[in-house]
């Protein structure tokens, strides 16, 4: 779920190392000055392709320090290509991004990818072992403790996708990266799962304000409970960027229109 830039961790459902970062120092997003990264993270991103097709138009988005960013786009318009690419785990010849923070890029994130998966022929507590986190991240599952305590010892295969989903957001939350993406981390998980991962990232803010969380969802009351940040992106750009206040009224709406509404107009 976390990967640091110099010994990367696993994630779930995709492996990546610093061997992975075959592009040429050209090729790689040059780092904005200590001036302009002082006031929060900046993200630069290259051209970002899948396949032939840039899927995204390189760019550049300002994130102050604290902020939950909502990543909207309708489907296949970049937002897990720009994810990916981020983590470090899109194939090289598509594309490059790098986050920076005070002068330097930013060399720890967690990240948790929209099918995760744990190794699945080692006991659910080895393989949480493996991603730093502590055997009680259980808990976002509800589970009573003993029954928790046997899912631990129990292969990690035995998890549905709903509940693999849920632990996995669980584990990157658990820990202190100072960047967290999460794409569609609420896809398939249950309305209970999903109030726990709220309050785990409300913990997680509290815990360490400064830190920068993007989440990928089409889920608005997810967002709307969550984000105070927005980046959207349409037909392969990013269209607006800033709070969620600032965003555009919905066509035909004096009072502004809902979030949800204001999304849909914005993302087409």
């Amino acid at each position: 779920m976390s990967r640091g830039r110099e010994d990367a961790t696993k994630t779930p459902g995709a492996a990546a190392s610093r061997s992975d970062w075959h592009a040429s120092a050209s090729e790689r997003p040059a780092g904005p000055d200590a001036s302009a990264a002082a006031d929060g993270l900046r993200v630069r991103y290259t051209d970002l392709r899948r396949g032939r097709r840039v899927v995204l138009a390189g760019g550049e988005l300002a994130l102050p320090p604290g902020v939950v960013v909502a990543l909207v786009g309708a489907n296949g318009a970049g937002k897990s290509t720009l994810l990916m690419a981020l983590a470090r785990v899109l194939a090289p010849c598509g594309g490059t991004a790098e986050a920076w923070r005070d002068g330097g890029p930013v060399r720890q994130l967690g990240y948790v990818p929209q099918r995760p998966a744990f190794p699945s022929w080692l006991p659910l507590g080895q393989a949480l072992a493996l991603h730093g986190a502590p055997p009680a991240v259980v808990a976002v599952l509800g589970l009573a403790s003993a029954d928790g305590a046997r899912l631990l010892a129990r292969p990690a295969s035995a998890l549905s996708p709903g509940q693999t989903q849920a632990l996995a957001t669980a584990v990157a939350l658990a820990r202190d990266d100072p960047l967290v993406l999460l794409d569609e981390p609420f896809a398939g998980v249950d309305l209970a799962r999903r109030e726990a991962l709220r309050a785990l990232v409300a913990a997680r803010r509290a815990r360490q304000p400064d830190a920068v969380l993007i989440l990928s969802s089409h889920v608005a009351a997810d967002l709307d409970a969550l984000c105070d940040w927005v980046v959207a992106l349409r037909e392969g750009r990013c269209v607006f960027q800033g709070p969620r206040d600032a965003l555009p009224s919905a066509p035909g709406r004096e009072d502004g229109g809902t979030l949800e509404a204001r999304l849909a107009a914005l993302t087409g």
